[in-house]
C-alpha cells in the first residue's frame, strides 16, 4: 500500500522509532527499504533516528534485533537520548539525508501505535513538533505506522 501511495521524487528515507514493537516495525520497514528490493527499493538512502528509553523503561526485546538487521541492511542509525535536544537530533537526522532539488523526503513515523491512548510527553513530544515544524518547511511526505 505504501508503495502506491508514495509521491514521485522521494530520494530519500528517514524513520523515527520508537523503543517498542512499533519501533521495531519501523526499523524493519527501513532494513526492507536500504535493501533495494521490491516496490520499496530505490528510494535513496535510509537513515533512523531511534529514541532511547528513559530511566527505568526498557526497549523491546525485538527492537536490539531489529535494530541489528536494518544495521546490517545499510540503514544509518543514530539514537535519541532522552536528555537530547529533539529539534536539533532532527536538523542532524535531515541534513544528513541528501536533498536534491525538488527531491521529496519521506519520513516513517514509527515512534508509537495506534495503541497510544496518552499524550505524547518529553522527548518524543519534542520530535513530533520539530517535525510538524520542519514539513511546513520542507518537502516532507510523513506517513505513519
Amino acid at each position: 500500500v505504501l508503495a502506491r501511495r508514495l509521491p514521485a521524487g522521494v530520494k530519500g528515507v528517514l524513520v523515527l522509532a520508537g523503543f517498542g514493537l512499533n519501533g521495531a516495525d519501523g526499523l524493519m520497514l527501513s532494513r526492507r527499504m536500504a535493501r533495494g528490493k521490491g516496490p520499496l527499493g530505490g528510494l535513496g538512502p535510509v537513515m533512523a533516528l531511534c529514541l532511547e528509553p528513559g530511566p527505568g523503561r526498557l526497549a523491546h526485546p525485538a527492537q536490539a534485533e531489529a535494530r541489528s538487521l536494518a544495521q546490517a541492511a545499510g540503514v544509518a542509525i543514530r539514537s535519541l537520548q532522552p536528555e537530547d535536544d529533539p529539534a536539533l537530533a532532527l536538523d542532524q537526522a535531515l541534513a544528513a539525508c541528501p536533498a536534491a532539488p525538488g527531491a521529496r523526503l519521506l519520513v516513517v513515523d514509527a515512534l508509537f501505535g495506534s495503541g497510544l491512548t496518552r499524550p505524547l510527553e518529553g522527548t518524543a513530544a519534542g520530535l513530533a513538533e520539530a517535525l510538524n515544524a520542519h514539513t511546513v518547511r520542507r518537502a516532507l511526505h510523513v506517513v505513519s505506522l
